[in-house]
């Protein structure tokens, strides 16, 4: 990848997840308008970059963005049918894959998910609520099992109550924003490509 789209895509990729950061935290949304912009900025700076800098051309650098940002959708379109991750994380992760591409849109997904289980950790620890969680967690690994099927997270709770999503365990009423995850898995992507340039 030529360095001078690696800022540009880095810029985008910041800008993108900052803005998608500030709208979570203050309604509980990421807006699709941001996710299609992401996208659209993904698109025209591949294709900027395939014109200048491949023989290939245009459309296979269009499929390849196609790609990269179907991934994300094909890999996690579980976690959103049992309620562990939602819509917006999923589709903000598929505009990061618009922007920076296949290999690394696998390697933020992967740094999120660290990051978000870190995050869920460490407010599971701060609200004293990790051993209720994780029975919480093994009665829903033994409902699934049961029931020989993926059910949804919130279904399985104490003495019928409803529970609150896996993956938003305790931060503000309860939930993460695995959109700080997604930022900081970008973040650990984009300072790990700086340092081994």
């Amino acid at each position: 990848m030529h360095i001078y789209f690696f800022i540009i895509k880095t810029i985008c990729l910041a800008i993108l997840l900052a803005l998608a950061v500030v709208k979570d935290i203050r309604s509980s949304r990421i807006p699709n308008r941001l996710v299609l912009l992401g996208m659209g900025l993904g698109v025209a700076v591949s294709v900027v970059e395939g014109a200048l800098l491949s023989r290939l051309g245009a459309l296979p650098i269009a499929l390849g963005v196609l790609f990269s940002t179907m991934v994300p959708f094909i890999l996690l379109i579980a976690l959103y049918k049992v309620k562990a991750l939602g819509a917006g994380d999923i589709k903000l992760l598929m505009a990061c894959g618009a922007i920076s591409g296949f290999w690394p849109i696998m390697e933020i997904m992967t740094y999120s998910f660290i990051a978000g289980g870190a995050l869920s950790l460490f407010t599971m620890l701060i609200n004293k609520q990790l051993g209720k969680c994780a029975k919480r967690f093994g009665r829903y690994i033994m409902a699934c099992c049961l029931q020989r099927k993926l059910l949804p997270y919130q279904d399985v709770g104490d003495e019928g109550i409803q529970v609150e999503r896996f993956n938003k365990v305790a931060l503000h009423g309860g939930m993460i924003r695995f959109s700080i995850a997604i930022a900081a898995g970008a973040l650990v992507f984009t300072a790990q490509k700086i340092i081994f340039l």
